[in-house]
């Protein structure tokens, strides 16, 4: 078998197929396809290539972007399950406290003085006043024809700074009158006031608060007990205050 090229025009190539006995046979190709295959086709080929290779650098781009925010996210999970795990085990032990002072009884706390008797006692309510978790500090006391205004930090002193959280209340005397805060606490159809019916507190470090008082007009004198209950009815601290200071 034998071939050979002839150009016969300037726009087409013409093949000559010579093949034994038989006669020869013609076939022509126009240029602009040989130009098409010979360097169109390469270029689109290359630059697939190229495409390809930019598109597979970016996807490894994002799998190496996501590899290295995976000791982050780890490491966030991680924190926020001991923190639940934590909280679990601060719940189950303030339930088992709660399930011994069930099993031994509304007890009360020994200490209670006068006013204090005002509460209800929890079951198996303790006085732990002398571990000194929570002071009352830098108060402030104004007063006015009709109000008696008090500021005060709830300072958190345990070591090392535990959150500590619990109930507010203050007693407020004059003349012959007893003044319960807060309001809401004093309930018509009890007798005695329930530890958590006071303002609810939670801190870590310390607390600023307010209490106002309505007081007659012609009150002179005063005397102010704060007493702070734990979530389980523990008596966390207290503090008497009289206004105006003696001497004053």
């Amino acid at each position: 078998m034998e071939d050979s090229t002839q150009e016969f025009d300037d726009k087409n190539l013409t093949f000559v197929l010579y093949e034994d006995q038989a006669p020869p046979r013609y076939f022509e190709l126009k240029k602009i396809w040989v130009k098409l295959f010979v360097y169109v086709l390469p270029i689109l080929t290359i630059s697939a290539l190229i495409s390809l290779f930019f598109v597979g650098l970016y996807f490894k781009e994002i799998k190496m972007a996501a590899k290295r925010k995976e000791p982050a996210v780890i490491n966030l999970l991680k924190k926020e399950k001991a923190e639940l795990k934590l909280s679990m085990s601060n719940i189950e032990a303030l339930n088992l406290d709660l399930e011994k002072r069930l099993a031994q009884g509304a007890t009360g706390i020994k200490a209670l003085e006068s006013d204090q008797i005002l509460f209800a006692p929890a079951p198996g309510q303790k006085d732990i006043t002398h571990t000194r978790r929570l002071s009352i500090e830098k108060v402030k006391i104004s007063q006015n024809a009709s109000e008696l205004r008090i500021n005060y930090d709830l300072v958190n002193t345990s070591e090392p700074h535990e959150k500590v959280a619990g109930y507010i209340f203050a007693l407020l005397k004059t003349q012959n009158q007893l003044h319960v805060w807060p309001k809401s606490a004093l309930d018509g159809e009890k007798l005695n006031i329930a530890f958590n019916t006071g303002e609810i507190f939670a801190t870590s470090r310390f607390r600023s608060g307010v209490i106002s008082f309505n007081i007659p007009k012609s009150s002179k004198s005063y005397i102010i007990k704060f007493l702070i209950f734990s979530r389980s009815g523990d008596l966390m601290a207290k503090r008497l205050i009289k206004y105006p200071e003696p001497g004053r």
